[in-house]
C-alpha cells in the first residue's frame, strides 16, 4: 500500500448505505497499513439520509460543495 500513501482520501458515508456499517473499518484498515485519509459520515455535517448513490440524490449538490470545500481545505 506503499503507493496510496501519496494520494488524498476521503471516505464519505451517507446513513443510508449499506456501507455505513463498515466505511470506518476500512479507515481504520487504511490507517493501520500506512495511509493517511479521512472518513465523514455525512449525517454528521448535516446531509441526513444519502445512499451510496450520492450522485443520484435530491441532496446531490450540497453533497459536491461539501467535497469541494474539502478538496479545497485539504490541497492547500
Amino acid at each position: 500500500m506503499p503507493d496510496f500513501a501519496k494520494i488524498l482520501i476521503l471516505i464519505a458515508t451517507g446513513e443510508a448505505s449499506y456501507h455505513a456499517q463498515n466505511d470506518h473499518c476500512a479507515s481504520t484498515f487504511l490507517r493501520q497499513a500506512g495511509v493517511q485519509n479521512s472518513w465523514v459520515n455525512l449525517a454528521s455535517v448535516g446531509m441526513k439520509g444519502n445512499g451510496l448513490m450520492q450522485m443520484l440524490e435530491l441532496n446531490n449538490l450540497d453533497i459536491a460543495s461539501f467535497y469541494g470545500k474539502w478538496l479545497l481545505r485539504h490541497l492547500r
